[in-house]
């Protein structure tokens, strides 16, 4: 369930023209602590477009964008309760990729990544709302994947062998049982 702290209206209203949002309303030109954005150009987002322009550019080039970002400085969400503002996100942008954090909890969706590869890697981005935390999440969660044709061909040996194994063992037991069978008159 979405908080009702976090302004859903505002994050998407931000991220119908840029990948990021800090979803605050107010001066979108004022810079914010929290973001080191002091003096920065913050462009339309309301943060340092320019500081997250790598991630977005490496998530599109990587085959995990097009990914939008949100980035709340004031939120008690939980993990799910942030997954549910990225798959809104997520549902209502179109975007591949949607990663959300805060200075406390992360959650992150993308059509492009398996839950696994979320999951395995989504601590790489909690405690911080950093550009290069998004950025090390994204590679590091690409670059996860389950090898799925190494998976499928040793699952196939497998069952191949134990199926020979299967009928060695069952001739074997056929002939040593008609050895053992008495004879009759």
């Amino acid at each position: 369930m979405i908080p009702a702290d976090i302004d859903m209206g505002r994050i998407l209203s931000d991220l119908a023209d840029s990948d990021v949002s800090d979803g605050l309303p107010g001066d979108r030109s004022d810079s914010h602590p929290a973001h080191g954005t002091e003096g920065t150009d913050r462009g339309d987002a309301g943060v340092d477009t320019a500081t997250w322009h790598d991630a977005v550019t490496a998530a599109d080039r990587s085959g995990v964008g097009p990914l939008k970002v949100v980035v709340l400085d004031d939120t008690s969400a939980s993990g799910p309760d942030l997954r549910d503002v990225a798959q809104t996100v997520k549902d209502d942008t179109g975007a591949t990729t949607v990663v959300v954090q805060t200075p406390g909890n992360a959650a992150a969706v993308s059509s492009a990544l398996t839950r696994s590869q979320i999951e395995k890697n989504e601590h790489l981005l909690a405690g911080t709302t950093s550009p290069s935390a998004a950025t090390d999440f994204l590679v590091a969660a690409d670059h996860s994947a389950t090898p799925t044709g190494t998976v499928t061909a040793l699952t196939v040996v497998g069952a191949l062998v134990a199926a020979a194994v299967a009928a060695a063992a069952t001739a074997f037991t056929g002939r040593a049982t008609a050895r053992v069978r008495p004879a009759t008159a």
